[in-house]
């Protein structure tokens, strides 16, 4: 004590912390009351007033001086220590020591430090470090336009993975683990899916200290302990919970009971939870070949423990990489890369990611003798037990995981199928170094991927800019002979140039040589061009599946010309039985109708553009009684009526399906600067609003007419066409009822005029009951060749910021030719608070109260209020939102139920703490809209109409943030 007091102690400026050390902190007795200690609790405040530094020296005193059991390391020092010199040089104090005195120099002179930092930059770990150099050829760095185009590109690249991938290192001690993943996006799980998990491989905890290519780590359950109590307490929890798994990998040896015994609360009370064992088996010659084993036996089945609340609730699915269903047990057989094909780090490079915890004692005999392949002899693999990128997208997939807490990282295999799937991943390292080595080796990985044209995140642009000159970019490959030839000498390709082939199988779509390097013709059964027969056969025989199509078209023409001719007799009896009538044949044609899917696969696996564009032309004739273009037309569209042209130095907008325009309202709210060339809207009188709000250069009412398709062209082009197909408050007769052609028009549109990029909304129900129809519109989008094309459902108060429960699917186009960046959806954002949408004082209050109510809407209400009365609570002093108009009312605390159609024309919901319902103002508002905003142009419409247009519309900031991810990916705004 008095040796850290003379020597450490002095450099401290505050005087006063200085003498509070000597008064308190230099006796062992007062040091204890003033600091606590185990069993007796003391007031801590009073360090509030003292900066980081000064709380390092004072835990420093708690461990070093007054430690009631001091660690090994500390022991070990003292022991062998002659005088206190040699016990303050060792390398535990001293780095406690010099961790206190860095701190206090960067409070003294933050400036000093930083200039410190950046000049360590130069010396900068080339392990840890990713630069254009290590990334592409020197020679297209001389170019300056070229350097600074690439480096925009690496920063986009690492912007792209930093949004979904995390590293940590771990700490021994729960509450700081606790305090490091608080700031990350573990309290937001899941983000997608079902659950999130904590993964825990005990292959990776560590390594074994002595032959850790054939040996496993033991167990060690404090670890685990300490990684599922910091994972559960840092998202406020204690348990697991009905969105948390624990899967835990037990290295081949029979590890359930002690997984079972090891889940425990803090206060060490067994965790209630629910155990499903799977088998994860591994192919037996991959194993050898990395084991390099030369004797002894070969495990090949490992057990994958998985621990929910009440039991697995999977949806009944195939595998998406493996053989089987998710209701199986056996997973597999999962074939693991051998060591020289992984990811390899230096031997000091791997003592570094290790760190002081990383080697693990292991004791008992070895599986069996073997060393290291002869060609790694000068590196080590990061992980000895490193599992295939497939095998962890087949774990996200098969237990819809929407985010992943990896406890034993030591590669990036795990990351790279979150990054693929796009659920967000946390990996906890067993040092600050290896962290620092993962995200550069994962920002490389992502890298190429940017650069590979069969990946989803590849970036066209990036990649004629780095192929400029035939050096990094994907060149075409040498042709060969024999069975695979033509396959090598097409595939790699970019557009120019032929694979030619004798085979059976075509090649895909594109077979060509490289810009460098060109790709010969091969001679074997998979050459590059060639096999019409089969695929052509196999287009002919799923169309041929689709049967009388004709008759099912008609039978939908019927149920459209009745419909309108009920409604000019206004016959309300009998347009309610012939409706009734009608349903029962939709139901009838749904069940006749035979499975697409034939189709569409044809469709995509076709041998060449045209032969795939052939497909869909037929699809949609056959199906959906559209016909797309055979020709292509130019940007101007084909030949028809004039039409008023636009100035070009806005962006162009156009729209179908307008309602109120809301995409226009989302450029105004992002401050982009535009010009509305197109827009189009069945109803009048909303058209006339529309129109008058926005002043449209060309406005139609119709937008299947061929007057419509002779429009002009724009950049963007939104449309969000009829839900009522295919919402669950419509008829959900999907494509039978004629509002559901509407989106073949839309495609019809986007072929002729081909927009910079496209946005389609729909309800998100379209992606869960009408799935089918979803993947016809994708594979048609697909074959058009045009566009990299993305979708997902998103929900508006977890998106777009407004306390209004509203999932929309999103379908977004981005032509390749004009994708400068990979699109990337928004990301979640904290919602607004309700009250701020709701007044406790309005004018007319009493024509929204209770009095105006039916009896349904009372007795719903009575119901609600009994229902939470139940739980404790008190309806009228709650933020509750209560859908109140339907047969079985429900309520939704401090967000709003959808608003839909019929929900919003009725005045909206119940507002239990405001005992009214909503006024049009308010709706508009749940929807982002002001009523400023539409001024007195509604006038010549009622008050209902308007609130139905604004239950009919999407979100204005959600769609403003989809708007915005779409227009950076194209390189319309920053």
């Amino acid at each position: 004590m008095e040796y850290f007091v003379t020597n450490v102690l002095c450099k401290f400026p505050r005087e006063s912390f200085k003498d509070m050390v000597k008064l308190n902190l230099t006796n062992h007795n007062i040091f204890r009351s003033f600091c606590g200690s185990e069993g007796k609790e003391v007031d801590l405040s009073w360090q509030g007033e003292y900066t980081d530094a000064e709380i390092l020296v004072v835990q420093f005193l708690k461990v070093a001086v007054f430690g009631k059991t001091p660690d090994p390391h500390f022991k070990t020092i003292l022991k062998g220590g002659t005088n206190i010199e040699d016990v303050m040089l060792s390398q535990k104090v001293a780095d406690l020591v010099s961790e206190i005195l860095l701190k206090l120099e960067a409070e003294i002179s933050p400036g000093k430090v930083k200039e410190s930092v950046l000049a360590a930059d130069d010396d900068e770990d080339p392990e840890t470090k990713v630069s254009l150099e290590s990334l592409v050829d020197s020679e297209l760095l001389e170019d300056e336009e070229n350097a600074k185009e690439l480096q925009e590109h690496l920063r986009a690249v690492k912007e792209y993975a930093g949004r979904f991938i995390t590293f940590r290192p771990f700490e021994q001690s729960v509450l700081k683990t606790q305090q490091l993943l608080e700031g990350t996006v573990l309290q937001k799980f899941p983000v997608r899916g079902k659950y999130w998990c904590v993964w825990y491989d005990t292959k990776t905890q560590g390594e074994s200290s002595a032959q850790p290519h054939c040996r496993c780590p033991p167990y060690q359950k404090a670890t685990f302990k300490k990684h599922v109590h910091a994972a559960f307490q840092a998202r406020g929890e204690t348990e697991i919970t009905e969105e948390t798994l624990v899967m835990c990998m037990d290295g081949f040896r029979s590890l359930e009971a002690q997984f079972s015994k090891d889940l425990v609360l803090p206060s060490g009370d067994v965790m209630m939870k629910s155990l499903n064992t799977f088998q994860v088996a591994y192919d037996e010659k991959a194993l050898r070949t990395r084991k390099c084993l030369t004797r002894g036996m070969v495990s090949q089945v490992e057990g994958l423990h998985v621990y929910s609340k009440e039991g697995l609730a999977l949806t009944d699915r195939e595998r998406k990489t493996y053989v089987g269903s998710t209701h199986g047990s056996l997973i597999g057989p999962v074939v693991v890369s051998p060591f020289r094909g992984g990811f390899l780090v230096s031997k000091e490079c791997k003592e570094k990611m290790l760190g002081e915890n990383g080697k693990v004692l292991a004791g008992g005999p070895c599986q069996g003798q073997g060393s290291l392949p002869g060609d790694i002899e000068d590196m080590l693999p990061a992980s000895f037990y490193s599992l295939p990128t497939a095998f962890y997208i087949e774990m996200i997939h098969s237990f819809e995981l929407g985010g992943v807490y990896d406890s034993t990282c030591m590669d990036v295999n795990f990351a790279l199928a979150c990054l693929k799937s796009k659920v967000p991943y946390i990996g906890s390292c067993l040092s600050e170094y290896a962290c620092e080595v993962l995200e550069a080796e994962v920002v490389r990985a992502c890298w190429k991927e940017f650069l590979t044209p069969e990946s989803e995140l590849y970036d066209v642009n990036l990649h004629k800019l780095v192929d400029a000159q035939g050096t990094q970019g994907v060149k075409g490959a040498k042709g060969g002979k024999g069975k695979k030839g033509g396959k090598k000498g097409g595939k790699k390709g970019t557009k120019k140039g032929d694979g030619k082939g004798d085979g059976e199988d075509p090649e895909p779509e594109e077979p060509g040589q490289g810009t460098k390097g060109g790709g010969k013709p091969g001679k074997g059964s998979k050459g590059g061009k060639g096999g019409k027969g089969n695929t052509e056969a196999s287009i002919m025989q799923a169309l041929a599946s689709l049967g009388n199509q004709h008759c099912q078209l008609s039978l939908i023409e019927g149920f459209r010309l009745r419909d309108l001719e009920l409604r000019k007799s206004k016959d309300t009896a009998q347009h309610r039985r012939a409706r009734e009538e009608e349903k029962g044949e939709a139901e009838l044609a749904l069940r006749k109708m035979p499975d697409v899917s034939l189709v569409t696969s044809a469709v995509s696996e076709s041998s060449s553009f045209e032969a795939s564009l052939g497909a869909a032309q037929l699809l949609c004739h056959l199906v959906f009684a559209v016909v797309m273009p055979g020709d292509r037309c130019d940007a101007q569209g084909p030949q028809g009526p004039q039409f008023k042209h636009t100035d070009s130095s806005g962006l162009r907008v156009g729209s179908c399906c307008s309602g109120l325009s809301a995409e226009l309202l989302a450029l105004e709210m992002l401050r982009v600067s535009f010009v509305s060339c197109v827009a189009c809207e069945i109803d009048h009188k909303l058209l006339n609003l529309n129109h008058a709000m926005h002043g449209h250069c060309n406005v139609f009412s119709d937008c299947c007419t061929e007057e419509f398709l002779a429009s002009p062209s724009c950049d963007l082009f939104v449309a969000g066409f009829p839900c009522q197909p295919f919402s669950k408050a419509g008829n959900n007769h999907g494509i039978l009822d004629p509002r559901g052609h509407v989106i073949f028009w839309i495609l019809r549109w986007l072929w002729l005029h081909k927009p910079l990029c496209f946005i389609l909304e729909n309800v998100g129900n379209f992606a869960q009951q009408h799935k089918e129809t979803l993947d016809m519109i994708i594979s048609i989008l697909t074959v058009m060749n045009i566009y990299h094309v993305e979708w997902k459902v998103l929900e508006n108060s977890a998106v777009g910021w407004l306390p209004q429960h509203r999932e929309r699917i999103f379908i977004c186009g981005v032509r390749k030719a004009s994708l400068l960046r990979p699109f990337v959806w928004p990301g979640d954002v904290a919602m607004l608070p309700l009250r701020n949408y709701f007044k406790e004082n309005i004018q007319h209050q009493e024509e929204l109260g209770m009095d105006s109510l039916n009896n349904t809407e009372k007795n719903n209400v009575q119901k609600l209020a009994a229902n939470v009365a139940k739980q404790g609570w008190i309806l009228g002093h709650e933020e509750y939102v209560c859908d109140i108009s339907g047969s079985v009312p429900h309520a939704m605390w401090g967000v709003s139920p959808c608003l839909t159609v019929t929900r919003a024309g009725s005045s909206g919901h119940w507002l239990s703490w405001l005992e009214r319902k909503m006024t049009t103002r308010e709706i508009l508002s749940l929807q982002g809209i002001s009523l400023e905003r539409v001024g007195d142009y509604w006038h010549h419409m009622s008050e209902r109409q308007l609130r139905r247009a604004a239950g009919n519309a999407v979100p204005v900031p959600l769609l403003a943030r989809v708007i915005k991810m779409v227009l950076i990916a194209c390189g319309k705004v920053h």
